[in-house]
């Protein structure tokens, strides 16, 4: 199964960038790591318990508590569902995940075959996530620019803002993903030539465009 890194500051768009992607790739899937955590947390599940403990006390959760559950998603993924490519967000986000991903992913059924990178500059991430929200119900995110009313189309639930959309803490997100992120790839760079950068401030279709044309 071929795996592809996507990798993007807070704000980048990437899950509304593979969503997009694919409506029209049947044969690929996406696998937030984010979205699952949040879910997982959410429904108050054993795991749940555990990811809200390192929460609440601001620490980094363990690359193996992230590399488990990425590898039950991925073998769900591969038993069940019959994708030939999944694109990951989220995992491996710090250089020591990147050595945990590189020991434990990148071999035997899994082929790690592209790392993107979308550059996106802070002052346009702030604009995008002013305009972004999440429905309390379903965790969908929908941008109130392109939806009518504040409430969510499937759920009916008001939306509201995200935690991790404040100004202040997207700024500190931002600054800590730019910090680690050469750190990070310095690692995955053991793969050479399979990094590859996009120009996040362009527009959506633009964005969709470069992002396909990589991707296929």
């Amino acid at each position: 199964m071929e795996i592809i890194l996507l990798y993007g500051p807070p704000g980048s768009g990437k899950t509304t960038l593979v969503e997009k992607y694919i409506e029209f790739e049947p044969s690929s899937v996406y696998l937030s790591v984010g979205q699952i955590t949040r879910n997982e947390i959410k429904n108050k599940t054993v795991l749940g318990l555990t990811l809200k403990k390192y929460l609440d006390e601001v620490v980094e959760y363990p690359p193996s508590l992230i590399g488990e559950l990425v590898k039950r998603e991925l073998e769900f993924i591969r038993l069940y569902k019959n994708k030939e490519k999944v694109i990951i967000d989220g995992f491996p986000k710090y250089d020591w995940e990147a050595e945990y991903f590189l020991d434990n992913f990148n071999k035997d059924s899994y082929n790690l075959s592209k790392i993107i990178v979308i550059d996106t500059s802070f002052s346009e991430l702030y604009r995008r996530v002013a305009e972004r929200k999440i429905c309390s119900k379903c965790l969908k995110q929908f941008s109130v620019v392109d939806l009518k009313g504040l409430k969510c189309p499937t759920c009916d639930k008001y939306l509201t803002t995200r935690d991790d959309d404040f100004e202040f803490v997207l700024k500190r997100r931002y600054d800590d993903y730019v910090n680690s992120l050469s750190k990070t790839l310095f690692f995955l760079d053991k793969q050479k030539g399979k990094t590859i950068n996009l120009d996040g401030d362009v527009s959506k279709n633009e964005l969709l465009i470069q992002f396909t044309k990589l991707v296929r």
